[in-house]
This record gives C-alpha cells, structure tokens and sequence, in this order.
C-alpha cells in the first residue's frame, strides 16, 4: 500500500494519527487538521450540541476510561499495595522509583494516555497501583504514615549575624555546616545576583532548605486542619498527609485564579490570614477529593472505622 498524506499539512497518515472512519471513507485528513477545521465550523456556524449530546459524550468517555483504567489496575495487581484499597475510583500507578514527573514529560503522556501506553509496553516493570491517599503522601512527604511515623527533627542551632559576601570555600551551611559552593548552596547565583533580603540564606545548602521549608509547610497545614476539623467530613480519615482543603462549591480553580495563588501552602496562608472562612471550605481525604470531582459523591458508603 501506498504512503497516503494529509491534504491540508503534508504530514504522514497512520494508524495513530488517522481517524479508522476518515481512512475509511478515503478522506485524507489526518486528527489534528480535523479537529481544527471541525473547531473552525462550530464557530462560524454558531453550532452548540445539546446539553443532552454532551451528557452521553461524557458518559461514553468516561466509561472508556474506566474499562482502560480497570484492565491496567488488574495487571497490576488490582489493590493499593500499600493500604489494599480496591475501589477503581481512588487507585492510580505509581511510578516506583519516584521519575513520574520525568517519564510523563519525556512520554508526554498522562491519565488515559499514560495507561495505553502501559497497555502497548506489555505493562513493564516499574509501576505498581497505589491509592490516591498514598501516592500523594509519597509524593508530597515521601513518606506514607501506613507504614512510618512522621518524627519532626528537633530545631539545630543557626549561626546568624554573618555578612553578606561572596560565595567561597570558608562559608559552611548555618544548620549542617557543610561547606558550600555553588553547586550545593540554595539562591547559589553571583554575588551580584543575588535578591535583595537573602543574605541569611545564601548561607544553607539546598538540602536543609528544602526540610526547613517542608517543616514549615507541616506545621501550617497542621494549623490549617485543626481548624477545620481535623479529619475528611465523608470518610473520617485523620491522617494529615491524606487530607487537603476542598471548595465546597466546586469552583477551586476560580477561585485560586481569582486570589492569584496555586494552593497548597499558599492557600493554607490565605485561609489563615482571612480567619478560616467556612462557608466555602471543608477538609477531604484525596481519595474523597478525586471521587467528589468525577462522581459528585463517594462511590460507596464508608463502613471500617480509620486506622
């Protein structure tokens, strides 16, 4: 069979990037040059699908996803290797030796696009299912307390008063003492670089600046928590590495649009700073925060009592 090309971009038609009913029908158009010429007939035309369109469109979508999600889950074993958690809702894959971010960029693939992926490569090693709780511990602590108690350092010494100067073999990390150089020294720039109002860092290696911000972040989550109950209001996890603030109304992304912050910590300081509101903010396990965003509940009663 002969190379056919797409007619609008030149670009090499295959099985990956030529719709089966437009090979079919002998239109040569490959995905991309159709989804922009069919954008480009919805706008002129005015055409809106009914809400009752969009409803079965994301109902079909979403049941793909799941039987895609579902067949890579049972390949990897079909529960939580950390917790056992079975519910098809809060499990995800993990990347084992913590690359995800790497892999995924590298791939540029994520979500549905990451399990065909896994489907194609004969689900290689280096994967396994985690619930949602757990992967995100891991990913954001490094830890999961299913299996380790958080034990935070006790406070070092810090040197302070020294004078702002240059980079050299003499200065030392004010909390381990190391000696830093500009591969190792957090805000290592030029002299002449370097920001206003950091002199006292420029004297702490990247690695205890990264445990003294993770530290503070804890601890203002912790603040954050005990405010608003201290447990997810749907399953009762305690947790704190489980649990996260949810917008009640479902409009989070708006509203940290709105106030020009990326959560997290950031939006653990606003709710601190604004008094804790609570007509628009409850505590969530992730779990729970993910089933809420796809199902608009939890997808089944929660009966066990929390460990």
């Amino acid at each position: 069979m002969c190379d056919r090309f797409c007619r609008v971009c030149d670009t090499l038609l295959n099985d990956d990037n030529w719709h089966a009913s437009a090979k079919r029908n002998g239109n040569y158009l490959c995905k991309e040059c159709s989804a922009k010429q069919n954008k480009e007939y919805r706008q002129k035309s005015g055409y809106k699908a009914s809400p009752e369109k969009l409803a079965r469109d994301r109902y079909a979508g979403f049941q793909r996803h799941l039987t895609l999600k579902q067949t890579v889950i049972d390949a990897y074993g079909g529960k939580c290797e950390c917790c056992g958690e079975t519910d098809l809702i809060f499990l995800s894959i993990d990347h084992i030796n913590r690359d995800g971010s790497e892999h995924r960029k590298e791939l540029k693939k994520l979500g549905m696009k990451l399990y065909e992926w896994l489907v194609e490569n004969d689900y290689p090693s280096g994967f396994r299912t985690l619930c949602l709780n757990c992967n995100c511990a891991l990913g954001f602590y490094g830890y999961c307390p299913h299996n380790h108690i958080r034990v935070l350092p006790e406070k070092k010494a810090l040197r302070r008063g020294r004078a702002a100067s240059p980079l050299d073999d003499a200065d030392c990390c004010r909390v381990c003492d190391i000696s830093l150089g500009e591969d190792n020294a957090q805000y290592s720039a030029k002299p002449s670089e370097i920001r206003d109002g950091i002199t006292r860092q420029q004297y702490i290696c990247k690695a205890c600046y990264k445990i003294k911000m993770s530290e503070f972040a804890y601890r203002r989550k912790m603040e954050v928590m005990a405010e608003y109950g201290g447990k997810c209001v749907e399953c009762g996890e305690t947790h704190l590495e489980f649990l996260t603030i949810d917008h009640i109304n479902n409009d989070g992304a708006e509203r940290r649009k709105e106030l020009g912050i990326n959560g997290g910590s950031a939006l653990y300081s606003w709710l601190k700073k604004n008094g804790y509101p609570k007509d628009n903010y409850q505590i969530l396990c992730f779990n729970c925060n993910v089933a809420k965003g796809i199902l608009h509940r939890r997808p089944k009663p929660y009966t066990q009592e929390t460990p």
